[in-house]
């Protein structure tokens, strides 16, 4: 038995690697509609089923209250 063979480093070869990015599935169109509420554009939240900007979709409890 040779203890010089398990001293020796190992000679891997190396691998460079390609990264392919990949486009976002087709639903980002549907992402950016109207609100409901305020009628802005941007991504949007849905509210049973319709489109709700964020900062009205953290207003709708003040929205829908009796107050």
């Amino acid at each position: 038995m040779s203890i010089s063979s398990s001293t020796l480093p190992l000679n891997q070869p190396t691998h460079l690697a390609v990264i392919i990015p990949f486009k976002r599935p087709a639903r980002t169109n549907e992402q950016f509609q109207s609100c409901i509420f305020c009628g802005k554009t941007m991504k949007i939240q849905n509210f049973k089923g319709k489109t709700v900007c964020i900062q009205c979709l953290l207003r709708i409890p003040d929205i829908f209250s009796c107050r």
